[in-house]
């Protein structure tokens, strides 16, 4: 297969691009990709597609969603936060 099979596959799947922009938003924004809704990042996804699938713009457009700021941090039981260590 090689790289060009590799590059011609992922360009032919049609949904490649889509999990390409869920998984990176999960992972910039610290969630689990299953748990992240699809309307979340549909901007981002959009912006994404329209402009020629550049990975610049899906990320430029991210960080530029305010959803992308509003994700809860998860807790750890046992572990302390940065509020609770200050106390």
């Amino acid at each position: 297969m090689g790289a060009e099979g590799l590059g011609r596959y992922l360009h032919d799947n049609p949904k490649f691009p889509a999990c390409l922009a869920r998984k990176l938003y999960a992972y910039g924004a610290g969630a689990n990709s299953e748990d992240v809704d699809a309307s979340v990042y549909k901007a981002a996804y959009k912006a994404f597609t329209d402009n020629g699938y550049r990975l610049r713009t899906l990320l430029k457009a991210m960080v530029n969603s305010p959803e992308y700021f509003t994700v809860i941090p998860p807790t750890v039981a046992g572990t302390k936060t940065a509020m609770n260590s200050a106390k």
